[in-house]
């Protein structure tokens, strides 16, 4: 019978990753509404000048799936969540 140990420290780093990818990418799309009228307000700029910070937002969300989702079917599991999290923000 195999002794189970407790998880790893590697095991923090991915939650710290992922904690980091959810708090910037949906705080931004929680946010956004409020964030777009300041932005228009504020910086007296157009709707679709306004508009781009949550289009790159949503873009790199999207993005990320099928890049996670690559890195896993070629079995790179062990730094495949935190490829991601690293650049998802950015």
């Amino acid at each position: 019978m195999a002794v189970q140990r407790p998880d790893s420290g590697y095991s923090w780093v991915i939650v710290v990753c992922c904690a980091f990818i959810h708090f910037a990418l949906f705080g931004l799309f929680r946010s956004g509404g409020v964030m777009y009228v300041a932005i228009l307000q504020n910086y007296d700029v157009s709707r679709e000048e306004a508009s781009w910070p949550f289009a790159l937002c949503a873009a790199v969300f999207q993005l990320i799936g099928s890049r996670l989702g690559a890195n896993s079917n070629f079995g790179a599991t062990g730094i495949c969540p935190v490829c991601p999290g690293l650049g998802a923000p950015l």
